[in-house]
């Protein structure tokens, strides 16, 4: 028995050979179990109605308008009509629909002139305060800066020693 035992472990593919058989027989009985619960999650309970609502109550029936003697209406007779409409409820109300309307044009507008003078002064104290930021010692050395980035690139404005440059000027002033 022993000499078997022996002769097993000393051969490492038919130790390999026994272990990839005892995984396969255990991989498919659990791939069996998770197929049937897969059926179960794929399978619907119920139909589900199409998108938009096409199940109706039970008992309700939809309704349908009464044809009129007159076929459509116009969109010239609608507004005709929500025209009078208008101006009965005005007559019963005893008041004229154009006065309310423009006094409130008329606040919409004072509103907005005070809107803009209030946003204008705003913008002022705005600026101020920038202005007065910017004369700290950081604010002119931010300035120097931002005018080498935004100034004229160097080839515009090549090298020149100081020595050309004041024999440059001693000759425009001659």
């Amino acid at each position: 028995m022993e000499e078997l035992f022996e002769a097993i472990f000393s051969n490492g593919f038919v130790i390999l050979a026994a272990i990839a058989g005892i995984i396969g027989f255990f991989k498919d009985s659990f791939n069996k179990d998770t197929d049937k619960e897969n059926e179960r999650r794929t399978k619907p309970n119920k139909p589900v109605p199409p998108f938009g609502g096409g199940a109706t109550k039970v008992g309700s029936q939809p309704t349908k308008r009464p044809e009129r003697e007159g076929g459509s209406i116009s969109a010239a007779s609608a507004s005709e009509q929500k025209q009078r409409q208008m101006d009965q409820l005005a007559e019963q109300m005893g008041a004229d629909l154009q006065e309310p309307i423009e006094d409130l044009v008329r606040q919409v507008q004072s509103v907005q002139s005070q809107r803009q003078v209030t946003e204008g002064h705003l913008q002022k104290q705005k600026m101020k305060r920038q202005v007065a930021n910017n004369f700290t010692r950081e604010g002119l050395i931010n300035g120097i800066i931002m005018s080498e980035v935004l100034g004229k690139p160097r080839a515009k404005k090549p090298y020149r020693s100081v020595v050309s440059e004041q024999i440059k000027m001693k000759q425009i002033n001659e």
